[in-house]
């Protein structure tokens, strides 16, 4: 090889918990499902009040956001059977009668709309205080670790894999479980109507 040429070389492959910064891998599945499972309940257990709350709140929001349509569908038909009974010689359409339907659909809306904000308020709340907790017990655990745990692993990419964790968790149990449910009872509710 001459002076100019320049020797090439590829970079480290990084094994084991320090590869690849931030770079996330396949997801991989739980080891003990129902043990993590026992254990979220548990975190949640403080706040079973405010869970079931929230329950009621997305089911009552859903029931509220599908008995719309019917309500509008109410609306429709009186204004067709209006136009007919206009066409007939008759007295026309009802519109005292569309008013409150549309009245009744508006407050339906508003009602909906005003438990679904209260239940993600809340969840949101719940969730908030669950990762601080969280995040405390990761700090002290780490303050508390033997300075040759380090050696493999930074301090920087063990706190930054835990934040990572723990938002994880904190979006999950924000949206999965109001969304289960949501659709679950969305799904029950057309069915019947």
């Amino acid at each position: 090889m001459s002076k100019t040429e320049t020797h090439k070389t590829a970079p480290p492959v990084l094994k084991g918990p320090g590869r690849g910064h931030g770079m996330a891998g396949p997801a991989e599945k739980a080891k003990n499902f129902s043990g993590t499972a026992r254990r979220l309940a548990k975190r949640l257990s403080p706040y079973t009040i405010a869970i079931i709350l929230v329950l009621l709140f997305a089911l009552g929001g859903t029931l509220f956001t599908i008995l719309g349509p019917k309500i509008l569908g109410t609306a429709t038909t009186t204004i067709f059977v209006g136009i007919t009974s206009k066409l007939g010689g008759g007295t026309g359409i009802d519109f005292a009668r569309i008013g409150t339907i549309l009245t009744t659909l508006i407050v339906l809306y508003f009602l909906s709309a005003l438990l679904m904000s209260s239940q993600g308020i809340i969840m949101s709340t719940i969730t908030q205080r669950i990762s601080k907790t969280l995040r405390k017990e990761v700090t002290d655990k780490i303050h508390r670790m033997p300075m040759r745990s380090f050696d493999s692993i930074t301090h920087g990419e063990i706190l930054s894999r835990v934040t990572n964790d723990i938002d994880t968790l904190s979006q999950n149990l924000n949206q999965g479980l109001i969304q289960v449910l949501t659709s679950l009872a969305t799904m029950i509710g057309v069915f019947i109507m």
